[in-house]
């Protein structure tokens, strides 16, 4: 599982691109993306699937 961390006020499309290049260049088909700028905990939480 691949884990993206980041600290923005909004979420771009383009940190899950990142994270699905990631997974595609490592082999591993789920990666997570975590935004801890946002206020409520379970917004900055999306889940990225690699070849599902």
């Amino acid at each position: 599982m691949i884990v993206e961390c980041k600290a923005v006020a909004q979420h771009n499309v383009l940190f899950e691109a990142q994270t699905v290049t990631y997974s595609r260049l490592t082999g591993l088909r789920l990666g997570l993306v975590i935004n801890f700028g946002e206020r409520v905990a379970k917004n900055g939480i999306h889940r990225v699937m690699n070849g599902l």
